[in-house]
């Protein structure tokens, strides 16, 4: 269950990581129609703070990927007895 949790994690950081390319690269007449902050009226701006929190939000994704990943192993290294 825990490596399901960590893999749809991992997806949306990546769709994340798409989302702040297109608001980085394309115009905001240019953007998907579902992406919000479209404008079809001939505006020629790029959506900076929404690709920068869409950066953001895919790094803060894979970081809770790995740690829901490692969740767990610490305890079973510690508890294992040295030889």
């Amino acid at each position: 269950m825990k490596w399901l949790i960590v893999a749809l994690v991992v997806i949306l950081g990546v769709l994340a990581a798409i989302a702040a390319g297109v608001y980085f690269t394309e115009t905001v007449r240019a953007l998907p129609s579902f992406f919000p902050g479209h404008n079809a009226h001939g505006a020629t701006t790029i959506r900076y703070k929404r690709g920068a929190a869409a950066a953001v939000a895919a790094v803060v994704l894979w970081i809770v990927a790995v740690v829901v990943a490692n969740a767990g192993r610490r305890s079973a290294r510690a508890a294992t007895p040295a030889a």
